[in-house]
C-alpha cells in the first residue's frame, strides 16, 4: 500500500499491528471509539484548547476520526465529544520526516516501530516555512498500536513550556 507512513517506515511498516496498517490504508473512512482526555486546567491551557478547538479533559469522551488519503497526503478530522479539529500529514521536503500541518503550524516527526507500536518522535516545528526554536516547542509523546480488543489504539500528549500538559489523549477507534 502506498501511503506516507509505509513509505517512511519501509520494511518496518510490515511489523505494525493489523489495525494500525488498516487505519493508514484506507482512501476514505470513518472511525469511532472513546478516549480519556487530560490536560492542565489552568486558564491559559483552557484558552489555548478553546482557540484550537482541542478536546476538554474528560474521563470518557466519544471520538470520531474521519480519514481521507491521497497518494501525497492524509487528512484527519478528529471529533472529541463535539470539539472538532483537523490536520494533514505528508512526507517533508527531505523525504525522511512526517510533516503534520495544523493551521499555520507544522510539526515534524521521525517514525519508528518498536514494542508493536508506531512511534512518532518529535523533531522540530515551524510556522509555515519559518523554523521555531526547539526550546519553546512541545515535548510530544505519540504512538499508535493495538489494544487488548484488537482495535486501533492511539496515544498522544503534548507538554509546552509555561503551559504544561496542553493535551493528553489515550483511546481507541474502529472503522464504522
Amino acid at each position: 500500500m502506498n501511503n506516507a507512513f509505509a513509505t517512511l517506515l519501509g520494511s518496518d511498516y510490515l511489523l505494525l499491528p493489523s489495525p494500525v496498517k488498516a487505519f493508514h490504508e484506507v482512501d476514505k473512512a470513518i472511525f469511532e471509539g472513546h478516549a480519556v482526555v487530560k490536560g492542565k486546567k489552568t486558564v491559559l491551557a483552557a484558552f489555548i484548547r478553546w482557540v484550537f478547538n482541542f478536546p476538554v479533559p474528560s474521563e470518557s469522551t466519544a471520538v470520531t476520526v474521519s480519514v481521507e488519503r491521497t497518494d501525497r497526503m492524509e487528512k484527519w478530522r478528529r471529533n472529541f465529544g463535539g470539539r472538532s479539529f483537523a490536520s494533514s500529514f505528508r512526507i517533508d521536503e527531505s523525504g525522511r520526516l512526517l510533516s503534520e500541518v495544523f493551521g499555520p503550524f507544522r510539526f515534524y516527526f521521525a517514525l519508528t516501530v518498536s514494542e508493536n507500536r508506531l512511534n512518532w518522535n518529535f523533531i522540530r516545528w515551524s510556522i509555515g516555512p519559518i523554523p521555531l526554536p526547539t526550546v519553546l516547542g512541545p515535548k510530544i509523546v505519540s504512538w499508535e498500536g493495538e489494544n487488548s480488543e484488537g482495535k486501533y489504539q492511539f496515544f498522544s500528549t503534548a507538554h509546552f513550556p509555561i503551559i504544561g500538559e496542553l493535551i493528553y489523549y489515550d483511546g481507541f477507534v474502529s472503522r464504522v
